[in-house]
């Protein structure tokens, strides 16, 4: 059994990498769930992200989830530090459940003022993202992913804001789920560690959740899947049942490795369950696996560095859609909106001139696919005219991974033809 969280500084206050400020870029990969936080750092002189503790001589990396504010005092207090505060003055404003998808709109009072759940996530992230600078001594702003169990749009959107309000530009501060970050963390180990499927087991308290990565090879690049499920039977601590459940799902498997996450696993009662795991296959445990796949995220995002392979996450899209146009009196497909985009971000528009009629022709086309499927929509009451006399606007605005909202604006054509005012919304989904 093998250790993946090896690289981890025991203190923010360990020794300065370089005692001049450097300007070179760094990333910032965040571990965020509703009871802690886990922060990992990666600049270019570096071989992996190191994941850095919030209290000196710690050997602890989990960052609690917790804010507090002393009356009368200006200052925030978070992780343990905010705990003692509160424990050792029971006037002192405390916090502890800021992030919980209903908690983020949720107002808390602090003495005078109040905030919203937004607002106190916020001071606690503008905390944690500062610790990897106090080692680098870098004055840059660092580019940030943060990895969270499951995104939707107020979610998103919140993030969004927060990225905004920390001074955050260019996309530099990003929101990606667990099963992202699993496929960047593993995009970036040993090809081998990865031949056949991997299995990721994450284990806080009595749940136990799983992620299995698998490849299909049938197209380049290689498209990754992450299959997700989540075990309400798993008790921490019970070596024997939870052997046999592992006999159950691996048993005439091919996983090439397994990953053990979280402190559902801490103590030494993996026994018999290790022992049936090392039978074939690597097996690697540890806690900081989503904080250093969001760091990878951060270095691969934006950076637009090519892959040979791609993940079509839940938030992401899964088909390309494209029209084909004449440009230069060449034949060519215009892509509206990639497959992999993020649906929250993703959106495009461009104009073109109509040939022989009233129809746009769209192709849809799945990643892992050599076919494509044409889906005609005809722009019903567009005025007649000649020939490549009308110019449109096409607006592509993915509304959910699979179904995009394509909206066509008649444009007229200079002065020789006035817009006629008219507009068509259609809905692309894929299958349809």
């Amino acid at each position: 059994m093998e250790i993946f969280n090896a690289n981890v500084k025991n203190s923010i206050e360990n020794e300065i990498i370089n005692k001049e400020s450097i300007e070179r870029e760094y990333y910032i990969g965040i571990d965020l769930n509703s009871d802690y936080a886990m922060v990992s750092y990666y600049c270019n002189n570096m071989e992996t992200p190191e994941t850095v503790s919030a209290t000196y001589g710690s050997e602890v990396f989990q960052i609690p989830q917790v804010l507090a504010k002393k009356i009368n005092d200006i200052n925030w207090l978070y992780g343990q530090e905010a705990i003692k505060a509160a424990e050792a003055d029971k006037e002192c404003f405390i916090a502890n459940d800021f992030f919980k998808e209903e908690s983020i709109e949720k107002t808390y009072e602090c003495f005078d003022d109040v905030f919203e759940g937004k607002d106190l996530l916020q001071i606690f992230l503008s905390k944690i993202i500062s610790l990897p600078s106090k080692i680098i001594n870098c004055r840059i702003k660092p580019k940030v992913v943060i990895s969270i169990k499951r995104i939707n749009r107020e979610i998103y959107e919140a993030f969004e804001d927060i990225g905004f309000r920390l001074g955050f530009k260019n996309h530099n501060f990003k929101v990606i789920d667990y099963k992202e970050s699993f496929y960047y963390y593993m995009i970036n180990q040993e090809p081998q560690l990865s031949q056949n499927d991997v299995l990721l087991l994450c284990a806080n308290s009595n749940i136990l959740e799983s992620y299995r990565l698998s490849k299909s090879h049938r197209t380049t690049p290689v498209v990754i899947n992450i299959a997700y499920d989540s075990i309400d039977t798993f008790k921490s601590g019970e070596d024997k049942e939870f052997c046999a459940f592992l006999k159950q799902i691996l048993t005439n498997q091919r996983v090439t490795s397994v990953y053990l996450v979280g402190s559902g696993f801490d103590g030494n009662w993996l026994l018999e369950s290790i022992q049936f795991l090392c039978k074939g296959r690597r097996v690697f445990i540890g806690k900081n696996l989503f904080s250093k796949g969001a760091c990878y995220a951060a270095m691969l995002k934006y950076n637009n560095s090519d892959s040979e392979y791609v993940y079509l996450g839940e938030n992401d899209l899964k088909f390309n859609l494209s029209i084909k146009v004449l440009n230069r009196n060449q034949m060519e497909f215009l892509t509206l909106v990639n497959a992999g985009d993020n649906y929250f971000e993703a959106k495009n528009s461009c104009e073109v001139i109509l040939s022989k009629g009233n129809t746009i022709d769209f192709w849809k086309q799945l990643p892992d696919s050599r076919e494509a499927k044409i889906e005609s929509i005809s722009l019903k009451d567009l005025p007649l005219r000649e020939d490549r006399v009308t110019r449109v606007k096409i607006v592509a605005t993915p509304i959910s991974n699979n179904s995009i909202d394509i909206y066509v604006e008649d444009m007229g054509f200079g002065e020789i033809y006035k817009s006629s005012n008219k507009s068509w919304h259609y809905v692309m989904s894929m299958p349809a």
